[in-house]
């Protein structure tokens, strides 16, 4: 309930970085990739390069190709535009590096004396040394060194770098296509830029500079439920019934804010039923949950009302505290869905939680080319043509000097046209589209409401609805919240539990 609007459209585009993988050279894993899809240079428009690319032309002679350990060239496509083609030497594709980086907006500048060559984009500078493997970077986070696998080399007056690597220090990605020959260059910030300017009301958001009370009173309440009748066929009797099953939960809460530490109790109401005779039923359930000093803390009664409750289970859920630290919290998630996880860029990304914008540069500059998959970057574009479409349904309204009033409406038909406009639907599959989900009677909508004053949000309420019916099956789910922050309340200080077990001591006894 404490979820900013505006956090939820950095979460739905950082959600491509789960897909994170290493930029690959050609392989003959990599024969089934015929076609790339990349970001457009003009709009967050996905660009799906020919089938029937050219063969690519060495640009040199044979005998300065044999000079050189010339091996062969590769089409390159940086975002939507065609570049000349790249040479290939030791199995490594070598890109003109002026050519390339002033075609990406980047200063060129070459100390003959030194023979070191620099070219700086934005904030980020790089440079290296003819005859050395390093390229240095160096941005607003800081400087590193990037090891190179291929020295640069000087060919009729122009100097070639590997395009992996010069990809790299700008945070772009590549992906290459075995079957065209091509390498497929997306320039993320560039992506990003484009997606601002099609999108004034999340950018509008942005620009206001939202701000975390230092210290705040919170009290919220939230109702969710689900429902869902499906049939359950008995194939000895050749007959089928139908299991009703239905879902609900309510959440009360209050509590406290001061910085990013927070103390949090909530009353649970609870119930599970099906028509096979499967129930539960909650009442009022406490929860506490408590961040400080980068430790969770959270204890809850709830199993005292679940029957037959497993021992191994009974100190979970009957008013333990435990405690688990914001690392170890991490690196449990890490584990489980097989990934790496930084801690520290992790931190760094919650200080930028309230500018989307900020987070995601923060996500490129760190991350560069590893920040996305080989296969995720149609994922991504489709993620960046949804956000500048919801953008038109949102409204930013100057209430006061620092006051505003921030609202979302989506319905059915608002629905529908994201759906063609990510999928670029032709005009008869829409019409079709719009039929079947009329025939099942579809209900979509989100009425979102949030308050801001003094560049704080005091006030949020969300109203979602959803529901579709079709034959002997039925869903819906609704949601309904109402939350308010009281930064002029008077409050303790957060106080931590000295008796709280650490739950991985408990689990699995380390």
């Amino acid at each position: 309930m404490k979820k900013k609007l505006i956090s939820l459209f950095a979460a739905a585009a950082m959600m491509t970085s789960s897909a994170a993988a290493a930029v690959q050279e050609p392989t003959a894993t990599n024969d089934q990739i015929s076609t790339g899809v990349i970001g457009g240079a003009d709009s967050p428009t996905a660009v799906y390069v020919s089938e029937h690319i050219p063969t690519a032309e060495i640009p040199f002679t044979a005998e300065i190709a044999e000079r050189y350990g010339i091996e062969g060239a590769a089409n390159i496509y940086y975002n939507s535009q065609y570049l000349d083609p790249a040479i290939i030497i030791q199995s490594r594709t070598m890109l003109p590096f002026r050519d390339f980086l002033e075609t990406i907006g980047a200063a060129v500048t070459y100390d003959e004396k030194a023979k070191t060559v620099t070219a700086v984009r934005g904030e980020t500078e790089i440079s290296f040394t003819l005859d050395s493997d390093t390229i240095h970077i160096k941005n607003d986070l800081g400087e590193k060194d990037i090891t190179m696998d291929v020295l640069p080399v000087v060919i009729e007056g122009n100097t070639y770098a590997p395009l992996r690597f010069l990809s790299e220090a700008f945070a772009m990605q590549v992906d290459w296509s075995r079957y065209q020959h091509t390498a497929l260059i997306a320039d993320f910030e560039k992506y990003y830029d484009e997606l601002w300017g099609q999108c004034p009301n999340i950018m509008k958001i942005a620009e206001i500079g939202l701000l975390q009370p230092e210290r705040a009173a919170s009290s919220g309440k939230a109702d969710i439920a689900f429902h869902a009748e499906f049939p359950l066929y008995n194939l000895s009797e050749n007959n089928a019934a139908k299991n009703v099953l239905d879902i609900k939960l309510s959440l009360d809460s209050v509590g406290t804010q001061m910085n990013i530490d927070s103390d949090t109790t909530s009353t649970i109401n609870f119930s599970y039923s099906e028509s096979s005779g499967n129930n539960i039923e909650i009442k009022d359930a406490s929860l506490d949950l408590i961040m400080k000093d980068e430790t969770f803390y959270f204890r809850t009664d709830i199993g005292e009302q679940i029957p037959d409750i497993p021992p191994e289970a009974a100190g979970f859920l009957q008013g333990q505290w435990f405690k688990i630290s914001f690392e170890d919290y991490l690196s449990l998630i890490a584990s489980t869905f097989g990934s790496n996880i930084n801690i520290e860029d992790m931190r760094n990304l919650l200080n930028h939680s309230q500018d989307p914008r900020a987070m995601m540069e923060y996500q490129i500059k760190t991350s560069g080319s590893r920040l996305y998959g080989t296969y995720s970057v149609d994922a991504v574009t489709a993620i960046v043509k949804l956000l500048a479409k919801i953008d038109s349904y949102i409204n930013v309204a100057e209430t006061g000097e620092d006051d505003y009033m921030i609202t979302m409406k989506m319905n059915n038909e608002d629905l529908i046209d994201c759906i063609a406009e990510i999928s670029e639907m032709p005009e008869d599959e829409l019409t079709e589209l719009r039929s079947e989900f009329n025939d099942c009677n579809l209900i979509f909508n989100i009425d979102l409401n949030e308050t801001v004053t003094d560049k704080i949000v005091t006030a949020q309420k969300l109203s979602f609805e959803y529901s579709m019916s079709e034959s002997d099956a039925v869903i819906s789910i609704t949601v309904n919240s109402d939350s308010a922050t009281d930064p002029a309340a008077e409050i303790e200080d957060i106080k931590i539990p000295d008796n709280a077990a650490d739950i991985l001591e408990k689990i699995y006894g380390i």
